[in-house]
């Protein structure tokens, strides 16, 4: 990791008003300067100077082996705020109105507006200026050079008081994640557990219906048997009757055959008879 100074020097104020005294923070995650609470003075309609006004910031970068580019450990944005003064009371100014001027003190404040901004991006090993414009969300802008150095460390400058900070950082966010673990296994339990108790609520419900449908089949089967039994009886009786009925049909044949047989024998005896008659009565006629 590397350790940065940021330093913005303001130039222009535009949407701010000379009549008013303002002040810049400029915080980079827990490291915040304050600059002086300043008048700005007029230099068009809508532009403001803060002539030689200072704020700073110094950071700690983690540098990417991939990109070789710079970046915050933990992705914190710094920000950019605008304050104004409420009150003027207990306040000096050092210099007349047509300057910029210095506000001794001032106890109440009002913010006027921000910008968050990625300050890794102007990070760099040389030191270097860059033109920056930050247009805040009051519909102000603040125009001036951003410039960055590097802070070599000392021998008496070992940052062992970031390194404890970092451990506590990394340690509040191991326990974090802990706890989101934790609730995330409890939430998975509660979950298994719900589910766990509709597959043993489907696997009853289904049980009760497999004892329905069961029970629906064994009374089925029963009335096959029955059926079953009425159906034999009933082919039984059925064969029974045809039986009787061929043996009925056979006695009427036979009873057919012996009247056949009674006609002829009668129609014989009528011939005969008639044949006898008819022979006596030639006897006769010849006599």
């Amino acid at each position: 990791s590397h350790r940065f100074r940021f330093t913005l020097r303001v130039e222009q104020l535009t949407g701010a008003s000379t009549s008013k005294t303002y002040c810049l923070k400029f915080i980079q995650g827990d490291s915040e300067q304050v600059g002086p609470y300043s008048k700005p003075a007029a230099t068009s309609s809508s532009t403001t100077t803060l002539k030689d006004y200072l704020v700073s910031a110094d950071t700690t970068l983690a540098r990417v082996d991939a990109t070789r580019r710079f970046e915050h450990p933990k992705g914190t944005l710094a920000v950019l705020r605008l304050y104004q003064a409420k009150s003027s009371s207990g306040c000096s100014s050092s210099s007349s109105s047509s300057s910029s001027s210095t506000v001794a003190a001032v106890k109440h404040e009002q913010l006027v507006g921000k910008q968050h901004f990625n300050i890794a991006e102007y990070a760099s090993l040389e030191p270097k200026s860059f033109r920056v414009r930050f247009e805040l969300t009051s519909n102000v802008t603040v125009i001036g050079t951003l410039s960055c150095v590097e802070l070599k460390s000392t021998a008496g400058d070992d940052h062992s008081g970031e390194v404890v900070h970092a451990l506590k950082e990394k340690l509040k966010h191991a326990n974090a994640k802990a706890e989101w673990a934790a609730d995330a296994v409890e939430r998975g339990e509660k979950k298994r557990k719900a589910e766990v108790s509709a597959v043993e609520e489907r696997l009853k419900s289904t049980e009760r219906k497999l004892e329905e449908s069961k029970k629906y089949g064994d009374d089925m089967l029963q009335t096959y048997r029955e059926l079953r039994e009425m159906y034999e009886k009933i082919r039984e009786e059925y064969a029974g009757l045809a039986e009787e009925n061929e043996n009925v049909k056979k006695e009427n044949r036979e009873l057919d055959e012996l009247k056949r047989h009674e006609q002829e024998r009668s129609v014989e005896k009528n011939k005969e008879l008639v044949i006898a008659a008819v022979g006596a009565s030639a006897a006769e006629v010849k006599q």
